[in-house]
């Protein structure tokens, strides 16, 4: 598995919740918990110690999620290509389920987060509550005060509740944030890119990948895609999405 994290087409995860699922795919026997094999890695000496996060002195409020299409949060991390060119790569994950959803575009425009939030809507699915950050190009800008921003209407007009996180506080949107790590991880570590159709091929096997893998310690064994899936959830018709999108 340390071998294969390293390939283009594999995944980057070797703890020990991965460590089982590949076991339960393989159909071993006597299958041990994931508390047991992380104590045999770390007899023998191949785990790190456990990160202690630093406390904040400021307690942001937050939301109480506990079930699936309750929560998404979504936001932009930039890439640089080989040549140089910067690639803008939006990503959304449902905090719970933790499946994910993503696009890459050349430019971080209004007309492009709108484009990315209706295949989220379609993929993750209208989620009671849509979590981002407050940059211009989720928010409207400031050059016209007192007016709501194209993203903030289109979320008031498929019915999901738009939650901004405090400025300059990550931490907020932490759960997207960890997969922009992932993501960069799995992906521009990788390979080199030279441009955005290969970028869209490249991360797309990852995102098929990472919804089926069974190495996340919250999900209790189950992958991304089937806890997610596994109650019926409100996506966004596509006859609507592709009106919307040609009103643009």
């Amino acid at each position: 598995m340390e071998k294969e994290a390293e390939q283009p087409d594999k995944l980057s995860y070797i703890g020990a919740y991965a460590i089982r699922g590949r076991m339960v795919e393989n159909k071993l026997k006597d299958i041990p918990t994931p508390s047991t094999i992380e104590k045999t890695l770390r007899l023998a000496g191949m785990t790190r110690p456990p990160y202690t996060e630093v406390e904040h002195e400021i307690a942001y409020p937050h939301l109480n999620i506990n079930h699936p299409h309750q929560l998404t949060q979504m936001d932009i991390v930039p890439h640089y290509l080989s040549g140089g060119t910067l690639a803008h790569c939006f990503n959304a994950i449902d905090v719970v389920s933790h499946y994910p959803d993503g696009k890459q575009y050349d430019r971080k425009t209004t007309g492009n987060v709108l484009d990315f939030c209706l295949k989220m809507f379609q993929n993750i699915g209208i989620s009671e509550f849509t979590q981002m950050d407050n940059e211009s190009s989720f928010n409207g800008g400031r050059t016209h005060p007192y007016i709501i921003g194209r993203v903030a209407r289109l979320m008031l007009l498929v019915g999901t509740e738009l939650v901004y996180s405090p400025f300059y506080h990550p931490e907020s949107n932490a759960y997207v944030e960890r997969f922009h790590q992932d993501y960069g991880k799995n992906v521009w570590r990788k390979v080199p890119m030279q441009d955005l159709m290969e970028v869209h091929k490249i991360s797309s096997r990852f995102f098929a990948r990472y919804s089926i893998s069974k190495h996340h310690s919250e999900l209790d064994g189950c992958s991304p895609m089937s806890l997610h899936f596994e109650k019926l959830l409100c996506v966004l018709p596509k006859p609507f999405a592709d009106h919307r999108r040609k009103s643009w």
